[in-house]
């Protein structure tokens, strides 16, 4: 009798079977990594959305010139016909540089199309 005044007493009901706890589990198996997959992402040569503008990061413009300033430095150092050993590594210490940059700006979320300045209108 003090099985059914404890229920009772706290307002819960019955227990849940064993079939109803390995339904849920195998539920939540199933369905939780179906739903962990819906994640939206955008192609990043997509073009902007009209109505979501995009949030430039803090000194996105100077690192932006930046990266295309080294990246023109380590051009210009690989083009030098019959280089030393200190334009050659002048050359990668710059690519390595403007690497390291875009990767930072493209981490933050910065399109690919406005670090290499170009428009994203097609032509015909």
């Amino acid at each position: 009798m003090i099985g059914p005044m404890a229920a009772e007493v706290t307002g819960c009901g019955p227990a849940p079977t064993r079939r109803v706890l390995l339904r849920t589990a195998v539920l939540a198996a199933v369905t939780g990594p179906l739903l962990a997959a819906c994640d939206i992402r955008l192609e990043d040569d997509a073009p902007p959305i009209p109505l979501l503008p995009r949030k430039s990061v803090p000194d996105e413009a100077v690192l932006v010139d930046l990266v295309r300033r080294t990246t023109a430095l380590a051009q210009a150092a690989g083009r030098v016909s019959k280089p030393t050993q200190a334009v050659a590594g002048l050359s990668s210490l710059h690519q390595t540089q403007a690497d390291v940059l875009r990767a930072r700006l493209t981490s933050d979320g910065v399109p690919n199309y406005v670090i290499d300045g170009t428009s994203t209108t097609s032509t015909t």
